[in-house]
């Protein structure tokens, strides 16, 4: 402490008395403040993208099991899509439609032997 107030008189004695920050324009107001808005403006865009993504996946699965689709289905397609990695959305929905088909078979097929709640299906088998 005694430095610095003998570095304020030493700077007051030679006519610096008061030391000023520089001076920014409007938008270097907050220069570390930009780099984070910048990316969580990215970060909400690709979020939005990936939920549209996901919504017409979960669209384009349900397409293809239309004669078969009930909310049991339904339910089963959607928590898929929900809980898949987000490079997964680029595999074809034909292949999550056929597996979402053959899971939900194998369920109602061996039902007597099938112990596990629907939520343990879900997270587990499908």
């Amino acid at each position: 402490a005694l430095l610095v107030l003998l570095s304020s008189l030493n700077l007051a004695q030679r006519g610096l008395s008061s030391i000023r920050p520089a001076r920014h324009g409007p938008s270097e107001d907050v220069p570390w403040l930009t780099p984070q808005v910048s990316q969580a403006s990215h970060q909400r865009e690709a979020l939005v993208h990936a939920s549209r993504q996901r919504e017409a996946l979960v669209h384009e699965i349900e397409r293809r099991l239309a004669p078969a689709l009930n909310n049991e289905t339904k339910e089963a397609v959607r928590f898929l899509v929900q809980h898949m990695p987000a490079e997964d959305l680029q595999l074809d929905p034909g292949f999550f439609a056929e597996n979402v088909r053959l899971a939900l078979d194998a369920r109602r097929k061996y039902a007597d032997r099938w112990l596990a709640p629907w939520p343990v299906f879900l997270n587990d088998a499908l």
